[in-house]
């Protein structure tokens, strides 16, 4: 059984790769809107560059969570200073 520590560790890094895609992806569908000739190829590119925010938000949100959660885990660990 692993460790939350592990755990963490281990969606940090997942949220890290994920992050370094949805960079890629900006930068390849900005690519091929410059390089879309017709109103229908801006429009699918458009529409697939609304779904990558999608995910980049739902990454951040996530991102977030992760941070207030490892916080809120060194508070608890933390020794009061009444001891």
């Amino acid at each position: 059984m692993r460790r939350r520590g592990e755990d963490a560790s281990m969606q940090a890094g997942a949220l890290g790769k994920a992050a370094s895609q949805i960079r890629a992806a900006r930068r390849n569908l900005a690519a091929a809107l410059d390089l879309a000739e017709d109103a229908r190829a801006r429009a699918a590119v458009t529409s697939m560059m609304a779904d990558i925010e999608g995910v980049a938000r739902r990454a951040d949100a996530m991102r977030l969570r992760m941070n207030a959660k490892a916080a809120s885990a060194i508070t608890d660990a933390a020794p009061s200073p009444d001891s």
